[in-house]
């Protein structure tokens, strides 16, 4: 018995009374409740409709990978090693049987004393002075020292280019303003043999190509080359007072390596 309704087999209800069975929506013409689409629109939302909101995004979206702080180091190691080795050939050189120094390289040289000052900033480049960069330049100086009074006062910098993933540049500049020693070494050679013996010192002799020198004149020569390290790039510059030394690890263009360190001479050359 349900709510009062004879639900034995056969039995039939007075006129007016639903079966026990019979759905009530067709006999009535009610609506009938919804149907189930589920799988049959490949989102999910029938047409028309503006289907189910996707997750908010937040925060600013996935941060840029870091550097690796560790390879940097280490490449920045093997750079600096490079630049030793090119250093205690121009050390070398200085103290041998000199030829000719009249050769100021370009015609724009002069033999006009100038200084080098290493600017903070120039162009895309910036210089890099965390722990790991400081150490560096650093070891570098405790190094230089005791090859000779001629780098005693070098200047040395480590730059890196704003918003680029590409090696830092390691730079280490003399002067003949940086005391007797670096004017007699200075004096060793002429520009082209001073940028000569930096290229020999690292390996790079050979391949060595000049490039348009600027406003000071001088020799400007860069090059690139592999030792067991890896792929390297390297210019350097020479006038009648100053030597300046860039080297980068990597396979990257060696043209464009010469323009900064052509934008780094004029800004630092003074």
């Amino acid at each position: 018995m349900n709510d009062g309704q004879d639900d034995r087999p056969g039995f039939v209800p007075p006129d007016g009374e639903p079966r026990p069975d019979e759905d009530l929506s067709v006999q009535s013409g009610a609506p009938r409740g919804p149907e189930s689409h589920e799988g049959t629109y490949a989102d999910g939302a029938p047409p028309g409709s503006y289907g189910a909101p996707g997750p908010w995004p937040y925060g600013p979206g996935p941060r840029p990978p870091r550097k690796n702080r560790r390879g940097l180091v280490i490449g920045l190691v093997i750079v600096a090693a490079v630049v030793l080795a090119g250093m205690s050939v121009l050390l070398e050189k200085a103290y041998s049987p000199a030829g000719d120094t009249d050769d100021v390289g370009s015609p724009g040289a002069t033999h006009e004393v100038h200084a080098i000052v290493l600017p903070e900033s120039f162009g895309h480049y910036r210089r890099m002075t965390g722990s790991d960069a400081q150490r560096i330049e650093k070891d570098l100086r405790q190094e230089m020292a005791p090859q000779g009074g001629a780098f005693a006062q070098a200047k040395t910098a480590i730059y890196e280019k704003r918003g680029s993933t590409e090696p830092p540049i390691v730079f280490i500049g003399l002067s003949a303003k940086d005391g007797p020693a670096a004017a007699e070494q200075l004096r060793s050679g002429s520009p082209s043999e001073q940028v000569d013996w930096v290229f020999e010192g690292v390996g790079l002799k050979g391949g060595a190509k000049d490039y348009a020198a600027g406003p000071f004149g001088g020799v400007l020569r860069c090059g690139a080359g592999r030792d067991e390290s890896g792929p390297m790039a390297a210019c350097a510059w020479a006038d009648a007072s100053t030597v300046g030394m860039m080297f980068r690890s990597g396979s990257g263009s060696v043209a464009s390596l010469a323009g900064v360190a052509l934008e780094l001479r004029n800004a630092a050359e003074r």
